[in-house]
């Protein structure tokens, strides 16, 4: 008998949301069909063109906006990688280097600082 009940109770709500449903058929109906008036009235004046031509220029632009928000995305991830550039500590022997390898090291190490430097303004360039 709670099973039936259930089933009944499951059935009324159901019964009502459909019944919701069909009191606002109507309202759609006459939107719909507003929006084919008006499409007849754009087509029947000429301006189907215009509207064809804005529905292009509409998709072009989004597709370039799409390509400029990838551009910058990777623009971001460019600089975000060169901040992570960096040239290895060297490990002393003793507290000593060779000299010759600090002098690489050292010289590596200003041509990193250069090499960010020139990538960021590059960056900061071409976000403007």
């Amino acid at each position: 008998m709670e099973q039936k009940k259930a089933s009944y109770l499951a059935l009324r709500a159901r019964a009502r949301e459909l019944t919701a449903q069909g009191k606002i058929l109507p309202d759609r109906e006459a939107e719909r069909s507003e929006i084919q008036r008006k499409l007849m009235v754009l087509q029947k004046s000429g301006h189907s063109n215009a509207l064809r031509e804005y529905r292009i220029r509409e998709s072009q632009n989004r597709a370039w906006q799409a390509v400029k928000d990838d551009t910058l995305d990777s623009i971001n991830n460019i600089t975000n990688v060169v901040k992570d550039i960096e040239v290895a500590d060297l490990n002393l022997v003793d507290g000593k280097a060779v000299p010759e390898l600090s002098r690489v090291h050292s010289k590596l190490s200003s041509i990193i600082r250069m090499l960010k430097i020139e990538i960021q303004q590059s960056v900061d360039r071409s976000r403007e």
